[in-house]
């Protein structure tokens, strides 16, 4: 059955010590999206939906950790999490695609960079909005990327495959993968690095906050047993893992 939108007037349930910055959660801003009551059957099936199709978002934009909405950018959520919500393209769209994590096409995430962006200029200006700008911008090159990329290989392939000699056809080809292993080699372990870094530092993030720390120190402030702390447990959860897979080769020479 087709959801209807209805109208609902923002009721904000927000809850912060004194001092502290005021955000939202998803929960909060339900019945503003749904038009689901708070105290209605339906308001725990909606919350479900919203909360699933904001993960899968979430994934898609590459952007990780617990989501904390500021006041300034509430606008420009709601509006774009009704795009998923209620029957249209875009609910099709996250439907087929994004909720099974599939790649988009270069239109597909150019529509939904659109929407976001549409929902972001209803916000006022602030911090979070030039952030969240900055943040679809990357994600529309690197997208744009990929698409000219896969074009140049695609274009590469249709090359080699014009020449007539089938020999010299599987040869040309064995000739670039050869080029792509040994050209990409360094490229990969620089890859590999940031994100090995990248992971460490979301772990970390996750200690300083189960120790009640402020993620607002400065690197001199944090302190270090913390820190030796988290990439102890990294390694030892990375040597457990090769252990494993040695102990399922059935040794270092399987």
């Amino acid at each position: 059955m087709a959801k209807k939108k209805r109208e609902h007037r923002p009721k904000y349930q927000k809850r912060q010590k004194d001092g502290e910055r005021k955000y939202f959660t998803v929960r909060s801003l339900v019945t503003e999206i749904t038009g689901a009551e708070a105290d209605s059957d339906e308001f725990e099936r909606s919350y479900r939906e919203v909360n699933r199709i904001v993960e899968d978002i979430q994934k898609t934009i590459n952007r990780k950790g617990r989501l904390k909405i500021p006041p300034e950018v509430v606008k420009g959520f709601v509006d774009s999490t009704k795009h998923f919500y209620f029957d249209g393209q875009e609910r099709e769209l996250y439907l087929k695609k994004i909720r099974g994590n599939e790649s988009l096409t270069t239109d597909e995430l150019e529509r939904l960079i659109a929407i976001f962006r549409k929902s972001l200029d209803a916000n006022p200006e602030s911090e979070e909005k030039k952030l969240l700008l900055e943040q679809l911008n990357v994600e529309y090159e690197f997208g744009d990327r990929i698409d000219h990329i896969r074009k140049q290989m695609l274009a590469d392939i249709d090359l080699v495959d014009t020449i007539q000699n089938h020999q010299q056809k599987i040869a040309y080809m064995r000739k670039y993968e050869e080029l792509l292993q040994k050209l990409l080699t360094e490229w990969r372990k620089e890859v590999r690095a940031i994100i090995r870094e990248e992971s460490i530092l979301q772990k970390l993030e996750e200690s300083l906050i189960a120790e009640g720390i402020d993620l607002a120190l400065s690197p001199e402030e944090i302190p270090e047993p913390l820190v030796r702390q988290t990439i102890a447990e990294m390694v030892k959860e990375d040597a457990e893992k090769i252990a494993k897979r040695i102990k399922e080769k059935g040794g270092l020479q399987s």
